[in-house]
This record gives C-alpha cells, structure tokens and sequence, in this order.
C-alpha cells in the first residue's frame, strides 16, 4: 500500500507495463483494489502523504456513493464498455453510470479524455482530492465504428476492437486484451496513442517497414471483416467473384 519509491521494484503500472517507480512519478497502489499505476498514467493529481488512503477511481466511487440509493444497484464489478471485460484502473465516461479501461482509452482514436472541475471540497470525501476530475469522450462513435469486429484474443464481437497497425492487416483485438498477451505486440503510433500489431506481423517488421506499410493507409481503408491471410490493397471497392476476375482486375490497375 502507500507508495513505492524503488527503481524497477517488479510491480508494473496496469496501464504502461513499465516498473520504474521514482519519486517524480511514483507507482501508487490502491487501498480498494490491487490496482497500481503510475501517477501520470493514472492522472493523480496529488499523491497522498504517510499513510493517508489513496483509491483508484472506481473504488473511490463506490465509496462516495455507499450510503446513497445509488449504492443498492451498485454491481460488485464494473465492465469496461470497450473491452467487456472487469478488473484494472477504469476511467468514468461522460454518460450515466459507465466506465472505461484507461488502457482501451489510449489506443482507441475516437477517445479522448476531458478534464472536469472540481465539483466538491477536498476535505468532503476522503482521497477524492487526489485523482484529477476527468471523464471519457467519444466512446458513442468509437463503439458504432468498431462493435462488429470480432476480437481474436477473446472472441467476442462487441465492444471496440482496434485492428493491426501493419498495413491493411484487418487483425483485430480488444485493446485490453492485446495488452494481456504477449502474442499482440504494442507500437507507439502517434505520441498519445497506443497501436498494435498482430501476431502475424509483431516480429517480422521493424519500425521503419511499419510507418513505410502504413504511410498511405488510413484506417477506414482497412478491410472490417477478420481474416487468416494478409488483405492486399486495392485500388478499385468492387471486388470480382473469382479468382480470375481478380487477377485481370489487378492486371487492368
């Protein structure tokens, strides 16, 4: 409990995987629950002092609300919409009682996360001062792009999967169970997002073949439907019934 100041003491942050814990950034762990996470991860805005409690947002929310009428249809674990699945540091979104894995919400490209006043005295609820007033956007869009694909970690089709940032590969996953696995393998596409590739493509491209592949293919030219083989780019949206319509269809191109 409280906070660790080691370097690499073996516990990781739930949301970057990385064990580096400093006094400037430390991994702070939650009194609720076994979640721990970095304090920029997590977005704490102070950490607490001594043995003063600290509580991931979930957590803390139940606190808030547990002599409340609100506490009587509170579930005992919390889904995240994009993933479908519980456990892990969540982030409240924008809309009603719903709540969001902050390791879907940095790899999904219609998210963002807003920042919200503070609605109440710091001394009101205990450790509620510490976590930063945000909440979810853009789940709405992000869910009716991507609630058909199918996630092949799991194998569910719901939620918002994100598919394999090689190309036109449609491989696609949950964000929070690529993150789970070791076969999925994480890219920094872009500074705030969190991208990965397939088990297909995670060893056989480096960098450079990466950004060279995915340069001139934006993401709604990717094919939607999973599929076993690489999808080749095309250049025309009609496809022909057999094999040889296509292959007199690439020799016109």
């Amino acid at each position: 409990k409280g906070i660790e100041t080691l370097l690499d003491n073996g516990d990781l942050c739930e949301i970057c995987d990385d064990g580096t814990s400093v006094d400037t950034d430390p991994i702070v762990y939650c009194d609720g629950c076994p979640v721990k996470v970095h304090q920029s991860c997590y977005r704490i805005s102070v950490v607490p002092a001594g043995d003063d409690p600290w509580y991931c947002r979930w957590c803390q929310y139940k606190k808030d609300i547990q002599h409340t009428e609100l506490s009587k249809s509170l579930p005992e674990k919390v889904m995240c919409i994009f993933c479908l699945k519980s456990g892990g540091p969540m982030l409240p979104t924008s809309y009603g009682n719903q709540w969001a894995h902050s390791s879907c919400c940095i790899s999904l490209a219609e998210v963002f996360i807003s920042q919200k006043p503070q609605q109440q005295e710091s001394n009101e609820k205990v450790g509620s001062e510490y976590n930063e007033q945000i909440v979810v956007e853009g789940f709405s869009k992000s869910i009716s792009k991507r609630s058909h694909l199918k996630c092949l970690v799991c194998g569910r089709v719901g939620g918002a999967c994100i598919q394999c940032v090689f190309g036109v590969c449609a491989q696609s996953a949950h964000p929070f169970c690529a993150k789970g696995t070791t076969e999925w393998k994480p890219y920094f596409d872009v500074a705030t997002r969190l991208d990965y590739l397939c088990p297909k493509h995670a060893n056989k491209t480096t960098t450079s073949e990466l950004k060279e592949k995915s340069a001139d293919q934006p993401e709604k030219q990717k094919k939607t439907k999973n599929s076993d083989s690489q999808t080749k780019p095309r250049k025309k949206a009609k496809v022909s019934s057999s094999d040889e319509d296509n292959k007199n269809s690439d020799d016109e191109e």
